[in-house]
């Protein structure tokens, strides 16, 4: 996992945990001071790792599956 990944799975579990839902890619972005192009990058290699899961196409659907 890069340390651009890492940021944004923190992201993802740190807001799934405060909102009880994941964040869009823009709102990781704002957050992390990222381009969304960035965002969705580090999201799908994320997701080829195993790390989380999102149902393509769909809002909010990002999952944490396991920690690193």
């Amino acid at each position: 996992m890069t340390p651009a990944q890492r940021r944004v799975y923190d992201e993802i579990a740190s807001y799934i945990m405060l909102y009880g839902h994941s964040p869009s890619h823009h709102e990781i972005g704002e957050a992390l001071g990222l381009n969304t192009s960035t965002i969705t990058r580090c999201i799908e290699r994320l997701a080829e790792a195993g790390y989380i899961t999102s149902i393509p196409g769909a809002a909010r659907t990002l999952r944490i599956v396991r920690e690193p």
